[in-house]
């Protein structure tokens, strides 16, 4: 399940970006040399014409590393092919998900073992709302 997070404008301010990697371990000395600076845009490629933020609800898609409170960065502009985590309305309720296909034509798969597939139904609509291109998460 997603929830549009309405009026919410992107970013332009330049961010510092370090040149070291992080470490989980000892502090690194190179942290005080910053190669560039970057906004969120330079590093996601945000279209606003075609992109939208979701908050994440529920745990469908834990084994992908998306978490209930996770900001999901949605492109209309990216083509919905298999393999892809997609947004996909369902009779009016969005839900993020794995699209894949077999000998039964499309299905969606969760990123959870307690989640079945979804299969189109008769009488179901689905409408395409877009390819996830980035998932953020604050602490």
């Amino acid at each position: 399940m997603l929830s549009t997070i309405p009026q919410l404008s992107l970013s332009q301010v330049p961010l510092p970006l370090q040149l070291c990697k992080l470490r989980a371990g000892f502090p690194s000395p190179a942290l005080d040399y910053i190669e560039d600076r970057l906004t969120l845009n330079d590093v996601v490629q945000l279209d606003p014409r075609y992109c939208y933020l979701c908050v994440v609800e529920g745990d469908s898609m834990v084994d992908y590393g998306i978490f209930p409170g996770d900001i999901a960065v949605v492109s209309r502009r990216e083509e919905a092919v298999k393999g892809k985590i997609v947004v996909i309305s369902i009779d009016g309720q969005n839900t993020l998900k794995v699209l894949q296909q077999d000998e039964l034509g499309p299905v969606l798969l969760a990123g959870n073992k307690d989640y079945p597939p979804i299969r189109p139904m008769d009488g179901e609509e689905w409408v395409f709302g877009g390819v996830l291109i980035a998932c953020l998460k604050r602490f």
